[in-house]
């Protein structure tokens, strides 16, 4: 099914579930309609200052920016920083585009994909906690923070009390730094 929100980037859901997606996880293919998707709105609607996003969107905030910054080594980044909670994996796009297979990147031997100050945030009770350490292994160490909560797939809220203070803290830091 394919929902136009408010924002003009499609999503498909899964009502049983009590979710919204931006894409199916089982179809590559969709994952990369949304990723032009997304690159489409930016073009139309930016330049932004930077992007915070949860899950698959972080996931789809996190590939694009890996994405043009593995293009184009010396182009601008989409984005002058980003915080990302719980991202799930990046796809390689080349594999996907050439042989039509799903290869996650997010090792350090991928090298740094994403290179402006970044926050990522994962919990240790996530399902997907290895997706979102491979996202922070694709961040410049330079430039980026990792934190990793108590709890699970979610944001830092009012069930989280204890990382409210140091996540706000480390995103305060990856927006100044990237003025």
């Amino acid at each position: 099914m394919s929902l136009t929100a408010g924002a003009e980037l499609g999503s498909v859901s899964d009502f049983d579930e009590g979710y919204f997606a931006y894409f199916d996880p089982d179809l590559p293919s969709t994952a990369v309609a949304a990723l032009r998707q997304l690159d489409a709105y930016i073009n139309s609607n930016g330049p932004f200052e930077g992007v915070i996003a949860f899950s698959q969107g972080a996931h789809l905030a996190a590939s694009h920016i890996a994405h043009k910054i593995l293009e184009n080594p010396t182009a601008k980044a989409p984005f002058k920083c980003a915080i990302l909670f719980s991202p799930l994996a990046i796809y390689d796009p080349k594999v996907w585009h050439e042989q039509g297979e799903v290869r996650k990147i997010g090792n350090p031997v991928d090298g740094y994909a994403i290179t402006i100050p970044s926050l990522v945030v994962w919990g240790q009770k996530d399902q997907w906690k290895e997706d979102a350490e491979g996202v922070s292994y694709l961040c410049d160490p330079e430039t980026s923070y990792t934190y990793v909560h108590s709890g699970g797939h979610e944001i830092p809220g009012i069930g989280l009390k204890e990382a409210l203070g140091p996540v706000a803290k480390l995103a305060k830091r990856c927006i100044i730094n990237s003025a």
